[in-house]
């Protein structure tokens, strides 16, 4: 049978490499944590986000809807009608030319 014996010399440098191996494997599980935590976090912000965006999304579809409703041709006529306003069978724009500003006819 063969025995090891290791002299006291080489004894604490295995100790000191042990020791480091050790506290190197702790570390960076600790980062590997760290960082698949960071990664599950930001996967839900993710999500979150995009929830978020599809609600605006949504809403924002609504509100162009009522805005385009509001402004629709019959809609500004029933408006105008209420108001009095009369419509102009033949309008007179003004149109610039140069320094003279001059009607249609």
């Amino acid at each position: 049978m063969t025995v090891i014996n290791l002299s006291q010399r080489n004894h604490p440098y295995i100790n000191f490499f042990l020791a480091g191996l050790i506290a190197a494997v702790l570390v960076l599980s600790g980062w590997f944590v760290y960082e698949y935590n960071k990664a599950v976090d930001t996967k839900f912000e993710i999500d979150t986000a995009k929830k978020t965006v599809e609600e605006l999304l949504l809403s924002n579809a609504g509100y162009k809807a009522k805005l385009y409703n509001l402004v629709s041709p019959e809609e500004l006529e029933r408006v105008s009608r209420g108001s009095g306003l009369v419509k102009e069978l033949r309008p007179r724009y003004l149109f610039e030319t140069g320094d003279l500003v001059v009607r249609a006819q």
